[in-house]
Parts: structure tokens; C-alpha cells; sequence
């Protein structure tokens, strides 16, 4: 269990040196790499109980293996999308939808069809002159992409929905309603999500995740409260939280720095993305 986020006392620190991030990153080394149950990829954990997938950011216990056929085959398709491919993804999105659909492998389905518009994205050439018309594939193809994975987004939701009882919903449904929110950018919805998720159980891990995930995307002032108690833990999604913060205020540098070390131990679509987005403000700006 690790303590909430919301009783941590709001403080304002000094950012700490690069170095400082750096050495804490090293501690993470030592995580034991597993298969997520969600959407299969090889993910890296310190803990010996539970963790959240380096792709996908689903919460894993390790004595559960939900959907292990499911999650096997979406683990061949990882590949492919994080390079913009997804003939197979559309085939495999197809079938699913014949059978009884699990929720957990609609958000899998959206969010590598959501990788692969990221991907079509960050190949789009900003140096081009003019109107940069050969940009134009990559750009439809990344709006396709996006368009598919609101589509399973929102199925997934939806069967969410219709899962929840009398009671509500638990933790775990909670927090799946609370990634796709996010990343369908309705900070309302996921505002909503987490403090029901308060409510359920306040001192969860899931929880003070997700409150890191939210502080840290709606820039909150004292982000670096919710993302410490992670960093010390040695999660290695914090640190990809840890880069993005320093990029919201202006440390590219440190920024930078942090992403290429945990792009080089960790394989992380979200930090690789968030790389290349940094390094093509900069161009651009001169930051």
C-alpha cells in the first residue's frame, strides 16, 4: 500500500540536480521484467507484488494472469503498431468484437492504435517549406489512427458501464475508466474517476497513481509531491512523469537527459514520444 497523494502536506522544494534523478533512475535497474496481463508487453517492476505497465500503464497484481490468451496475441501486434503498422491490429480488433467484449481488451486495442497515430505523428517533418504537403500521409494516417482508437475507447467504456453494479464500480474498473479518460484528454471525466477512486480506497496504490498521472498532465503546482513517493519506490513509469514535469517548466535539459536513460533500459512508447516531442519544440523555438 502506499500512502495517498492527498496525505502528503503540499511543500515547495528546490528541484533537485539532474544527478539526483539520474542515480534514483539506476536504483530502478533492478526491476523484474513480467508480461503485462492487459495488453502483454514486457514490462519492468520492482515490486514483487504489483505494478503498471510500461506500455499501457494498466495496473498488474502478479499472482493474476487475467486474459492471458488475449493478451499473448496483443503482444505480437505491439511491434507493429509502434512502428504506425496495424493491418494485423484491425484483424484481430475484428474478431474480438464477434465474441463477448472485456473491456481491458478494448483499451488494449485503443491504446496501440493510439501508439500508432503517435507514431505516424512524430514522423511528420516540420523542417519542410511551404505547406509541407508531404507531411500530408503521415497526418491523415495519424487522425485515422486516432479516430480508431476513440472508437475502442469509448466501446470500452461502455461496456464498463454496463459492468458496474448496484455498489458502483471497483477499484480496478475505476482506474481503467480513469486511463481511457486521460488519454481521450476529458480531464473532467478523469477528474470525476479519481475521486471516486478517493472515496474507494485512498491509500491504494492505484490511487496515488493515478493522482500523479492527473497532477502531472494538468501541470498542478506541487506535482513533484505526488511523483516522489514513486521515484523512491523505484517505479519506472515516475520517471517518465519526472521528464514531463521538467519539460512542462522549461528544463529541457534535464529533461532530456532523464528520457534517453530511461529510453535505454526501459522500453517505454510514451517517454520515447515525449522525447521526440521535446527535441522538435526545441528545434523549432530554439529553447
Amino acid at each position: 500500500m502506499m500512502t495517498s497523494v492527498k496525505s502528503i502536506k503540499a511543500r515547495c522544494f528546490t528541484m533537485p540536480s539532474v544527478k539526483t534523478y539520474l542515480d534514483l533512475l539506476k536504483n530502478a535497474h533492478g526491476a523484474k521484467a513480467f508480461k503485462c496481463n492487459v495488453c502483454g508487453a514486457e514490462t519492468k517492476s520492482k515490486s514483487l507484488k504489483e505494478a503498471f505497465c510500461n506500455l499501457c500503464e494498466s495496473y498488474n497484481k502478479f499472482e493474476s494472469n487475467a486474459y492471458p490468451d488475449l493478451s499473448g496475441e496483443l503482444f505480437k501486434l505491439n511491434n507493429d503498431a509502434l512502428i504506425g503498422k496495424t493491418d494485423l491490429l484491425a484483424e484481430f480488433a475484428n474478431r474480438i468484437q464477434k465474441q463477448a467484449m472485456q473491456p481491458k481488451t478494448l483499451y488494449a486495442i485503443g491504446n496501440l492504435y493510439y501508439l500508432a497515430s503517435s507514431y505516424e505523428y512524430s514522423n511528420l517533418d516540420y523542417s519542410a517549406k511551404g505547406f509541407m504537403e508531404e507531411n500530408s500521409s503521415n497526418m491523415y494516417s495519424s487522425l485515422a489512427l486516432t479516430s480508431k482508437s476513440k472508437e475502442f475507447f469509448f466501446k470500452a467504456l461502455g461496456v464498463l458501464n454496463q459492468l458496474e453494479g448496484d455498489e458502483g464500480p471497483e477499484l480496478e474498473g475505476l482506474y481503467l475508466k480513469f486511463l481511457i479518460n486521460m488519454r481521450l484528454k476529458r480531464l473532467s471525466y478523469a477528474k470525476k474517476d479519481l475521486g471516486s477512486m478517493d472515496k474507494l480506497d485512498t491509500g491504494s496504490s492505484v490511487t496515488a497513481y493515478s493522482n500523479m498521472a492527473y497532477c502531472v498532465s494538468t501541470n498542478a503546482q506541487h506535482a513533484l509531491n505526488y511523483i516522489d513517493p514513486f521515484l523512491n519506490a523505484g517505479e519506472p513509469n515516475a520517471f517518465y512523469y519526472l521528464a514531463r514535469h521538467l519539460a512542462q517548466k522549461k528544463s529541457y535539459d534535464s529533461a532530456e537527459s532523464l528520457l534517453k536513460a530511461l529510453t535505454s533500459s526501459f522500453r517505454m512508447p510514451m517517454a520515447q514520444y515525449l522525447l521526440l516531442d521535446i527535441q522538435m519544440r526545441r528545434s523549432k523555438t530554439g529553447a
